[in-house]
């Protein structure tokens, strides 16, 4: 069974993909590296805070590299 922060993670990197793959440009490395710290940060908060998926836990994580 997949876990929902590893679902989330595959997500991630298939949106890093799309992303790379249309700007042409980018580090693919850099990007697919960090969707499982992503995944594992938002899964924690969206559970603490008890949201959904569509909730605030968007408005309240800003990561940046």
């Amino acid at each position: 069974m997949i876990s929902s922060s590893e679902h989330s993670a595959s997500e991630i990197r298939i949106k890093c993909l799309d992303m790379v793959h249309r700007s042409n440009a980018s580090h693919i490395g850099s990007c697919l590296s960090v969707c499982d710290i992503l995944a594992v940060l938002y899964e924690h908060l969206r559970r603490k805070y008890k949201i959904d998926s569509d909730g605030i836990v968007e408005r309240v994580m800003k990561i940046s590299k």
